[in-house]
């Protein structure tokens, strides 16, 4: 099993500070779906070759057959059943900024590593809402992840999130708010002379 690290990607769906199931009795897991510029060569290849290598692994582990039970890597119009979304190709994504893109969704039972680069330096996030505030949909970084066989419920490759890095922010998508956005100049709230005097603001 090969890890991939994804170059410069755009961060949707983001849930890293604490577990999100999607839908009712689905179990609820830390997870990121990344844009793929399709220009973005480098990356693409290195999905590729981790993808190509799970299915290797699969077949080792499970069988022969396994090869032709595997997700698909790319998934065709108009199927469930496929890793990469070509959002060119689908209605749901019609928005400017899934336009030459490819979606994949990346998810962890267990709690990942998520850090930012900073003065060429990088660091990690102290807490869980530092991570809500700071780590978004629509900010820019990169991941690192594994593809991986499953042969339990189901059979398939699945990708299993490493660790996030946020490299850059972005317009928000999806209605996030920020506080230091909201709140950047709430110079009313500053303390002043008598302030503390609750009936004075009455």
């Amino acid at each position: 099993m090969s890890t991939v690290k994804t170059k410069l990607v755009r961060f949707v769906y983001c849930h890293l500070a604490e577990p999100h199931a999607f839908a009712e009795g689905q179990e609820a897991k830390y997870s990121v779906n990344v844009l793929i510029d399709k220009d973005d060569k480098e990356t693409l290849a290195r999905i590729l070759k981790g993808y190509q290598e799970a299915v290797q692994d699969g077949v080792e582990d499970y069988g022969a057959s396994f090869k032709a039970k595997a997700t698909p890597l790319k998934r065709e119009p108009g199927s469930t059943r496929g890793l990469l979304v070509d959002c060119d190709a689908d209605e749901r994504y019609s928005a400017p900024e899934f336009k030459n893109k490819y979606m994949l969704a990346i998810k962890s039972i267990n709690p990942v590593s998520v850090g930012y680069r900073k003065n060429g330096v990088t660091y990690a996030y102290s807490d869980k809402e530092a991570i809500r505030e700071d780590v978004y949909s629509g900010c820019y970084g990169a991941v690192s992840f594994n593809f991986y066989p499953f042969n339990k419920v189901g059979t398939g490759i699945a990708a299993g999130l490493n660790s996030v890095l946020k490299v850059k922010d972005g317009e928000p998508l999806g209605g996030h708010s920020s506080v230091t956005a909201d709140f950047g100049d709430a110079s009313e709230f500053d303390e002043e002379a008598g302030s503390d005097d609750l009936s004075a603001l009455l």
